[in-house]
């Protein structure tokens, strides 16, 4: 004869209080993690300046090309969802144009912008930023 498993599982012995209790804590704690991450649009964009800086400086040395000029658009693509794009324009030794896109993942706008400008940002739809040739140090 088989044995039944009579344990029960660890959440079900806790009265319904005590899980709502647990589930409030952890929606609090997970709420308070994503405004820590929050920001301005000044403040994301900032945060991938870096990156881009490194992406056009290799581009700059593996192809041989000359940045020029470019933008970076961040986008709303619904109203919990954004994008941030880039078009990036280089110079090839011949005075040729080559255009280089780049399209980030998609993520959640209240993830990363602090409420004012989460607002801004689905209000305009979309912002667009001059991305400025890199300073080597």
């Amino acid at each position: 004869m088989k044995k039944q498993n009579t344990q029960k599982k660890p959440f079900s012995i806790l009265s319904d209080e005590t899980k709502k209790l647990i589930n409030n804590t952890v929606e609090s704690l997970l709420n308070t993690a994503i405004k820590i991450n929050q920001t301005t649009l000044e403040g994301f964009m900032a945060l991938h300046s870096d990156k881009i800086d490194a992406l056009i400086l290799r581009v700059e040395n593996q192809e041989r090309l000359s940045y020029v000029a470019g933008y970076a658009v961040l986008k709303t693509l619904s109203e919990t969802k954004m994008q941030l794009e880039f078009e990036l324009y280089f110079q090839d030794i011949k005075q040729q144009w080559i255009c280089k896109n780049l399209i980030a993942d998609t993520v959640n706008i209240h993830d990363y912008l602090v409420p004012e400008s989460a607002n801004k940002l689905l209000d305009e739809q979309q912002i667009r930023y001059d991305v400025e040739k890199p300073v080597v140090k």
